[in-house]
């Protein structure tokens, strides 16, 4: 219910965004095209169904995680076409995995294989502690996650706990901040602030 509302004001927050992509070059977000403004008007009608709120969702998660992709550095590639042409194209030049934080990331799993076929995905869960600071409860990293491009999956970013705690373990563990690009459908201002201020500057943050 929590996620649900956020959802139906992410236009409101999108409009506050507009000043902080000035503030933090690491913040990128989605162009307000038409699309992205027709999917929202399908998941946030009162009488959406579940089948309905859930597939038009998926598709908005599709077109972050192309955005996010459009990021990546690519190398060229010769191919041999079917009628024996060579074709000079472009290819991913670094392995990418993805790491689902949990609660919530695994809501955005199913939109990133269906864009990238063979990619790894990784967990880590986070949760509170008594005295409310954040803490890594759980992760399975892929191998070799510090050589690779990784995209973080966190639909909700509210306060940008979460967040930075995933960051510092993947930091701690090798990962370069250049390698990051964080994914999330909603995030507040605070959170934004929180994330792309509070020394994570080369980490990229799609919303």
């Amino acid at each position: 219910v929590i996620a649900i509302d956020l959802l139906v004001k992410h236009i409101a927050v999108k409009l506050e965004q507009r000043g902080l992509n000035r503030l933090y070059t690491n913040l990128h977000e989605m162009p307000l095209t038409g699309q992205v403004r027709a999917l929202h008007t399908c998941f946030r009608r009162c009488d959406a169904s579940r089948d309905q709120f859930i597939f038009y969702v998926d598709r908005m998660i599709r077109l972050l995680v192309e955005e996010a992709l459009n990021m990546l550095p690519f190398q060229t590639k010769r191919v041999t076409t079917p009628t024996g042409e060579v074709y000079q194209g472009f290819s991913f030049s670094n392995r990418i995995a993805a790491i689902s934080v949990s609660p919530g990331g695994e809501a955005m799993e199913h939109g990133v294989r269906e864009v990238i076929r063979e990619v790894r995905i990784g967990k880590v869960a986070v949760v509170a502690s008594a005295d409310g600071n954040r803490m890594i409860e759980f992760h399975r990293y892929p191998p070799g996650v510090a050589r690779r491009k990784l995209l973080i999956l966190l639909p909700v970013l509210d306060t940008g706990a979460t967040l930075n705690t995933v960051l510092t373990d993947l930091a701690r563990i090798g990962c370069m901040q250049s390698n990051m690009i964080v994914l999330s459908l909603i995030a507040s201002p605070e959170a934004i602030a929180a994330v792309c201020g509070n020394g994570w500057t080369n980490v990229r943050l799609v919303v």
